[in-house]
């Protein structure tokens, strides 16, 4: 009698009691490797037009020597 009543009292519990509230917490990232690429790719977006510009001088032939060598250490 007793367990069929817990029972039922934990039934009604677990319908007032919303499931965030069970101690799952869900963020819009799957895990650590999505949010570490998310990262990783909104960093490519930002910053692919100056990693273009710097290896176009690097790869030119036509440039000066000196030039190259300034693309080359940034």
């Amino acid at each position: 009698m007793a367990t069929s009543m817990l029972g039922s009292l934990l039934q009604i519990v677990w319908q007032v009691v919303p499931s965030s509230a069970s101690g799952q917490a869900r963020s819009y990232y799957v895990d650590w490797r999505m949010l570490r690429d998310v990262n990783r790719r909104k960093m490519a977006y930002e910053y692919a037009d100056e990693r273009l510009w710097i290896n176009s001088l690097r790869k030119n032939i036509i440039l000066p020597k000196h030039l190259q060598e300034c693309s080359v250490s940034e």
